[in-house]
């Protein structure tokens, strides 16, 4: 079962990077060996794409078990342009 909507666009990533700069607090927490890496910053990809997902459903109802981590969000983001760097090659500079 996927729980990701075919209607996810690149806007949505780019607004749940948005809320996630401004402060917003998400359930899925911190990434543990990939990073989403945009305009020198990094985020955990399964936040961003769980934010994303919200946004594109208009709701909060998302559980971490909704959807897999891993290869699964990365490729997604991926598809949709976004760059996924291993956690150890990041800079020590990163968020």
């Amino acid at each position: 079962m996927s729980v990701i909507p075919k209607n996810l666009t690149r806007k949505h990533v780019l607004q749940a990077i948005s809320d996630i700069d401004a402060g917003l607090k998400t359930r899925w927490g911190k990434s543990k060996k990939y990073d989403l890496l945009y305009k020198n910053k990094t985020y955990a990809p399964k936040e961003v794409l769980g934010r994303a997902i919200c946004i594109s459903k208009m709701t909060e109802e998302w559980d971490v078990g909704d959807f897999y981590g891993g290869s699964p969000t990365n490729d997604l983001l991926c598809s949709l342009g976004f760059r996924i760097v291993l956690r150890q090659s990041v800079g020590s500079g990163s968020k």
